[in-house]
C-alpha cells in the first residue's frame, strides 16, 4: 500500500525535512486549487489526497515535537532529584 510506504518515509524524517515538504505540499495545494477555479485540473482527487498528505505531514511534525518536549521534561527532573 502506498499509503504506508509514504507513512514510514515521513516518519524517518527531521523536522526541518517535514516542514520543508509541508511548505511544498502547501504551495503545490494552492496551484491544485487555482488550476481547479480555472478548469484547468482534470484529476480534482489530487487536492483530497495533498490535503490528506498536509494532515500526515502536520500529524507527525506534532508528535515528533511533543516527544522531544517530553524527553527534555524528563531529562530535566532527573536532574533536578
Amino acid at each position: 500500500m502506498k499509503t504506508n510506504s509514504e507513512l514510514k518515509e515521513l516518519k524517518s524524517k527531521s523536522i526541518n525535512e517535514l516542514n520543508k515538504e509541508l511548505m511544498e505540499s502547501k504551495k503545490k495545494l494552492f496551484e491544485l486549487q487555482k488550476n481547479l477555479s480555472l478548469d484547468k485540473l482534470k484529476k480534482t482527487s489530487e487536492i483530497r489526497d495533498l490535503k490528506k498528505k498536509i494532515a500526515r505531514i502536520k500529524t507527525i511534525i506534532y508528535l515528533k515535537l511533543e516527544e522531544e518536549l517530553v524527553s527534555e521534561t524528563a531529562s530535566n527532573k532527573s536532574k533536578d532529584k
